[in-house]
């Protein structure tokens, strides 16, 4: 068992699992944004992700389209599929990021 609490982080980004403790979760970070901060659009070959997100508002940004995004939203994100975001010019912007081992 591995027992994990981040209410109590104050960096901007932080790795609570990294590789080599659970077979398919290849790592569990935290992503904080600063109102208008953006994260650049990019994709992974070797590995799939889960956003949870849990403060603020903003856009996810996908080869296709912007999505608006807010807290409680649970986003997937298959190989290969681009992602970024835009956060809101107003709030803080959160989001756990699961990245998951591909067979």
């Amino acid at each position: 068992m591995i027992k994990i609490n981040f209410l109590s982080i104050s960096k901007d980004w932080v790795q609570l699992l990294g590789e080599n403790k659970l077979k398919s979760i290849r790592y569990i970070n935290i992503h904080f944004y600063r109102p208008g901060e953006t994260h650049t659009v990019h994709r992974h070959e070797d590995r799939e992700e889960i956003f949870i997100v849990f403060q603020g508002k903003g856009k996810v940004i996908t080869g296709k389209e912007e999505i608006d995004v807010t807290r409680g939203d649970i986003l997937l994100f298959g190989t290969n599929e681009e992602h970024g975001f835009i956060v809101d010019e107003e709030e803080p912007f959160a989001y756990i990021c699961i990245g998951l081992n591909i067979p």
